[in-house]
């Protein structure tokens, strides 16, 4: 109970550190840099954490619910490895197609670039907290990622303040960042990793961890790419400054998501013992205590965004705001659709039906990509508004609907095994 409730404070406090960086950063940047590059940060820091989603392939929640170690930490490291180069890869060459077919900049494209390495931090820490949360020690990693996170954030706003080239305030923020997940993840690895059963590294193992997990690395990966579409449209459709003012107006609704986020990250170990011993009855209280703090939250930002949302960020991102308010609200309820699709995943993964969630957002992608150029190019901001509900709420429909289906399907096999 101890660790518990340490794993709570400290999950929150990171949570929270997670939820509000991009948000703070963007507050420095529109001050010091101004709305083009504003604009910038945003289509990048969406392309980074699309890579950074991809790169972590879906394998924490897999990672913390492997409670009898079917697969040792050493097999999960080299699944990430691979991965993680298969990551740099592929971007890299998407964008020297994109700078050879001069839709971006050489400038653009290698801030883009630093932003997925700064990204691939956040996935190795993830792999080695995601260890210690498999081993009953989340506390300690969510308290040496918030530190991380702290260092990280402080040294990118300080460095703002310099005003020097956007290239070069993140190629510091990058080494600094580097140098402090290093020495935090080395203070607490050897005597956690102690605890494991098994050392070993076998590579039909990894093979079998790495397709066991492709459906949920498509599922995540799908997921931020949807949950990102408009941004990704806006920078085909639109300018710089529509980008950055749709950054400016989606705060709100994406610190909803991340704080729904750290509330249930704890809860997944003990749904996965829940879902070994039979006891579905814990899961579902837990999906719906999950989905009433989730319409709280919503309820609570929506009615403060109202009558105070444009004011407060007008003051702290130094524009204009007063016209999209309409778009801010729209965006409220689709991050709260949003989240609780995100929720959704966890007890769809812990049944291990991560096929039904690949093939959900596989659909929503077809949807929302015929659907969101027509938005976008036509209705502008107010268009990618509406499309980012849209797709949101059809996603979180989709997953519970697949959820309950499984969870009848369970109940029933019990039962029939009983009467046998």
């Amino acid at each position: 109970m101890k660790n518990k409730k340490k794993s709570y404070i400290w999950n929150t406090i990171s949570g929270m550190l997670n939820a509000s960086q991009s948000a703070i950063t963007l507050i420095f940047i529109s001050h010091n840099y101004g709305v083009y590059e504003a604009g910038m940060f945003s289509i990048a820091y969406a392309i980074g954490l699309l890579c950074m989603t991809f790169a972590k392939y879906g394998q924490r929640n897999y990672q913390v619910t492997d409670v009898s170690e079917r697969f040792s930490f050493y097999e999960y490291k080299a699944s990430r490895v691979i991965v993680i180069c298969i990551t740099v890869t592929m971007m890299f060459m998407f964008i020297l197609i994109q700078v050879f077919c001069e839709r971006y900049m050489v400038r653009k494209a290698i801030i883009i670039l630093l932003f997925v390495v700064w990204k691939m931090i956040d996935v190795v820490e993830d792999l080695y907290y995601g260890m210690y949360q498999q081993l009953d020690c989340m506390d300690i990693g969510a308290k040496r990622y918030s530190q991380r996170l702290l260092f990280s954030t402080v040294a990118f706003c300080a460095l703002s303040f310099l005003r020097i080239s956007f290239v070069e305030l993140l190629a510091i923020v990058i080494i600094i960042s580097i140098v402090a997940a290093t020495y935090l993840i080395r203070i607490d690895y050897k005597k956690i990793a102690e605890k494991f059963k098994c050392r070993s590294l076998a590579i039909c193992n990894v093979k079998s961890l790495v397709v066991d997990c492709l459906p949920l690395c498509i599922g995540t990966t799908l997921g931020v790419f949807v949950g990102n579409l408009p941004k990704y449209l806006i920078d085909r459709y639109l300018d710089e400054s529509n980008q950055a003012f749709f950054g400016y107006v989606m705060m709100p609704s994406f610190v909803v998501m991340l704080l729904s986020n750290f509330i249930f990250q704890p809860l997944i170990k003990d749904m996965g013992v829940a879902y070994n011993n039979d006891d579905y009855k814990y899961i579902n209280k837990v999906i719906r205590y999950q989905l009433l703090l989730i319409f709280a939250m919503t309820s609570i930002v929506i009615l403060m965004s109202f009558f105070v949302g444009i004011p407060v960020l007008d003051i702290l991102y130094n524009v204009k705001l007063a016209t999209y308010k309409k778009e801010m609200i729209i965006l409220l309820f689709g991050g709260a659709c949003y989240a609780i699709a995100q929720f959704i995943m966890i007890p769809i993964t812990i049944i291990r039906r991560q096929k039904d969630i690949a093939a959900i957002y596989v659909v929503i992608v077809i949807v929302s990509l015929l659907l969101g150029h027509i938005l976008v190019r036509y209705k502008g901001m107010l268009g990618a508004s509406i499309l980012y509900l849209i797709i949101n709420f059809i996603l979180a429909g989709g997953l519970f609907v697949d959820y309950y289906v499984q969870y009848k399907k369970l109940i029933f096999c019990r039962e029939r095994i009983g009467d046998e």
